[in-house]
């Protein structure tokens, strides 16, 4: 959704929108949603545009470690600065970037586009690695079975493992 500039007032104005999964192009294809719903509310003081924004989505994947299909809701509120390029600094060399810096950002132009900004904040929220449940078992490394469902008996058969003399001398420190 862009806002033009000339739109936004000193007091708060909320905006409400939804942002398609085809618009999200820098989401991964292995995230699949319908919409992200979104609300921002801006604050115009001087040239600063102060973003309050909020979304909702839920968003459908696969465990990492068993490879069973998982949903979840994912809920998440944030802010920033947005100022127009016209304020960054002109540095060219290598600097410290402080932490009252992360939340600042700039807009080109008389438009902001609010959709990029959800859909970072999407990304920032996802965790790296997905997992169904904090007790997931996963898979069996020899014969794929989900361990969450059903014990196999590889790990008894002691099949060809180069780490089994590990173990053993592990075992001993114990």
């Amino acid at each position: 959704m862009k806002v033009k500039i000339t739109q936004i007032q000193k007091k708060n104005q909320k905006f409400s929108f939804a942002l398609k999964r085809s618009d999200c192009q820098r989401v991964e294809d292995r995230y699949h949603f319908d919409k992200i719903d979104c609300l921002a509310e801006l604050t115009k003081n001087h040239e600063q545009v102060q973003v309050k924004g909020s979304y909702k989505v839920v968003i459908s994947s696969f465990c990492d470690q068993c490879l069973g299909e998982i949903s979840q809701t994912r809920e998440s509120q944030f802010q920033l600065f947005l100022l127009p390029e016209s304020a960054a600094k002109n540095d060219l060399d290598d600097r410290e970037i402080t932490l009252s810096e992360l939340d600042i950002d700039y807009f080109a132009g008389l438009e902001i586009d609010l959709g990029g900004y959800f859909e970072d904040q999407v990304i920032l929220d996802t965790p790296l690695v997905q997992v169904c449940s904090e007790n997931c078992a996963g898979i069996c490394n020899q014969c794929g079975v989900n361990l969450n469902f059903k014990q196999c008996d590889c790990r008894n058969q002691g099949l060809n493992n180069p780490f089994r003399s590990l173990r053993k001398n592990t075992d001993n420190l114990i």
